[in-house]
């Protein structure tokens, strides 16, 4: 609660867009709920006047379209001691964040304490990166399924004597399904754990992992704008960073604080100085678990739900998280008549009414695709139309690159 009043002092003190409304604010559930496109369209009123030396040059930088990154994950250097990062945009358009050396240095030891609490033997020197590896991205083709390049990969991997392994889990799960194909079983008697990190973290993704590496499977949920939001102990439960505080609030905005009620995630980020995060709507939903964790570790726990604002399916009497639905629709569909072939589906809402669904080309695709709009529309309760387009191999390769929603709402 310390560091909590300590960031709502300094954003009295020091950001525009705070001074005068914290002066009337008593608690931050006060304050307002900050967005992406609120701070897109004022960059300026956001920025901490600390930096005021540089904040009108960084204001341009951020909000310059044609300044790209650089061959690195997702980071554009705008200076010696001044980094900015930039989103997926998952959500629509790329959204840029800016953090000093020292914040990110405090972010850091945050997610280095919690990954002790889980394994006193990590190191940096011990985990080896498949993403966030900044500048060095080229290096490995984590991408390019080929077993030849997988046990390039992987040799790398054993190697360097790597404790940990911090991936994106989809992509690893492609890593396994390769290597199964090919009957290969790596050898890695060092690894002992696979942080996922980037995206939902499936729980099928999650025991296929164990099964194969027979290693613990751990789940680092977080965000560019906060970095690490928690970390999931053997137990399986997030437990909060000491750097973000969460809150709940339901679609009304009214505050969650009994456990296992869904709500969307506010994150507050404790550390973020030169852009102060508050109240920031994530874009997920979550709730509170109900019991102390038995992992030992006393401090509050929350479970992450799969499926966010942009996954959510319009025009349905109830909320229909999309990423879940479309994945039963096609469980439903392969379960009832067995049809081979599907490596990749996406599914895009363009309007109300129509859905755009991408899928690889198999021999039964159309049939498939019958039955899939049918059982959609059935589930849906709605009468809607489902054009369906067939992506080249090269088409899934870039596609497997982004964040994999097997949903995205357009409208």
């Amino acid at each position: 609660m310390e560091r909590l009043l300590s960031h709502l002092n300094y954003l009295k003190l020091h950001v525009p867009f705070y001074m005068e409304r914290n002066h009337r604010a008593t608690s931050i559930a006060e304050l307002p709920i900050m967005t992406k496109d609120m701070i897109r369209k004022q960059y300026g009123e956001f920025f901490s006047n600390e930096f005021a030396e540089v904040k009108d040059r960084l204001v341009e930088f951020v909000q310059n379209p044609a300044i790209q990154k650089d061959r690195t994950d997702n980071e554009l250097y705008f200076s010696e001691d001044i980094i900015v990062e930039e989103t997926t945009g998952t959500s629509g358009v790329p959204f840029r964040c800016a953090k000093t050396k020292p914040e990110r240095a405090v972010l850091s030891l945050g997610i280095w304490k919690q990954r002790r609490q889980v394994d006193r033997e990590v190191s940096p020197g011990n985990l080896f990166q498949f993403n966030h590896i900044g500048k060095d991205a080229d290096k490995l083709d984590i991408y390019n399924y080929d077993p030849e390049n997988l046990l390039k990969i992987y040799g790398k991997v054993k190697d360097a004597n790597a404790r940990w392994l911090h991936t994106p889990p989809s992509t690893i799960q492609h890593h396994v399904v390769s290597l199964q194909k090919n009957n290969i079983q790596l050898d890695l008697p060092k690894l002992k754990v696979i942080e996922c990190n980037g995206e939902y973290l499936r729980p099928e993704t999650k025991k296929i992992l164990e099964e194969y590496f027979n290693v613990q499977v751990v789940n680092q949920y977080g965000t560019i704008e906060t970095w690490t939001i928690g970390l999931s102990c053997a137990c399986g439960n997030l437990h909060i960073n000491e750097n973000v505080y969460v809150e709940l609030v339901d679609d009304d905005n009214n505050p969650i604080t009994k456990p296992l009620v869904t709500g969307r995630l506010l994150l507050t980020a404790l550390s973020n100085r030169l852009l102060p995060f508050t109240r920031y709507l994530s874009g997920d939903y979550g709730y509170f678990n109900e019991d102390t964790c038995g992992c030992g570790n006393p401090g509050p726990t929350f479970t992450i739900l799969e499926g966010r604002e942009i996954n959510l399916i319009k025009g349905c009497k109830e909320k229909l998280y999309g990423n879940v639905f479309f994945h039963q629709m096609v469980r439903r569909v392969l379960r009832e008549r067995q049809i081979p072939g599907l490596e990749y589906i996406q599914v895009i809402q363009s309007n109300l009414d129509h859905f755009n669904v991408y899928t690889n080309y198999f021999d039964e695709v159309e049939v498939f695709m019958e039955l899939f709009a049918s059982a959609a529309c059935l589930c849906m309760e709605r009468d809607v139309a489902f054009q369906h387009n067939i992506l080249s191999e090269s088409e899934i390769v870039r596609k497997q690159r982004e964040k994999p929603n097997v949903f995205i709402c357009r409208c």
